[in-house]
């Protein structure tokens, strides 16, 4: 048997262990989040107990970042969010010359929507997170032929966090562009007592 005839054979076999290898390459990044130990909502808990309200974030800093690749530029604050308590609002005035973000994410941090202030309606940025049951009951009860009040995000799961982001054009801008993810309220909705 020559030499070329036996490399021709291994060909097969290299081409199905690079099959498989590259399938399960594949799998185990895909399956990453799914497994790992610190999800985004544990790196989130590890700074702030649950509690209602929007977290600032401490400024980041090399090798302490609680969120991957955060702007020293940027304040950031978190609320994060569980529909089993009712819809949550999320709610802020937009003053139309500073840059604020929102970004809604489920537990393990996979963005499902996210706007800025150019969105903002009125000087107003009002979200409803809702699930199916509880976006059915807000709809029910909306008047005729009248847009919705708010923008309503149907969550893909019952838990998750909310990312608020403000730039601070300078750095001594900082303060006052952590007091624009502070004034960002998030809260379960609380229907009126009577």
């Amino acid at each position: 048997m020559r030499l070329s005839d036996r490399l021709l054979g291994i060909i097969p076999f290299v081409a199905t262990i690079a099959f498989v290898a590259g399938i399960v390459h594949i799998v185990s990044v895909l399956a990453m989040p799914a497994v790992a130990p610190q999800d985004a909502m544990a790196r989130l808990s590890a700074v702030a107990p649950q509690g209602e309200g929007v977290v600032l974030l401490p400024p980041a800093t090399p090798g302490r970042e609680i969120m991957p690749y955060e702007d020293p530029s940027v304040a950031l604050g978190f609320c994060r969010f569980d529909l089993a308590r009712g819809l949550y609002r999320v709610r802020t005035n937009i003053d139309g010359e500073h840059f604020i973000a929102l970004s809604f994410h489920t537990r393990s941090g996979r963005v499902f929507y996210a706007t800025t202030d150019r969105s903002a309606l009125r000087g107003k940025i009002d979200v409803a997170i809702v699930n199916a049951a509880q976006l059915e009951a807000l709809e029910a009860n909306d008047p005729e032929d009248q847009p919705a009040p708010e923008l309503r995000l149907l969550a893909p799961a019952a838990t998750g966090f909310v990312l608020v982001r403000a730039l601070a054009e300078r750095p001594n801008d900082l303060p006052s562009a952590e007091g624009r993810v502070t004034a960002v309220t998030c809260a379960p909705d609380r229907p009126p007592q009577s």
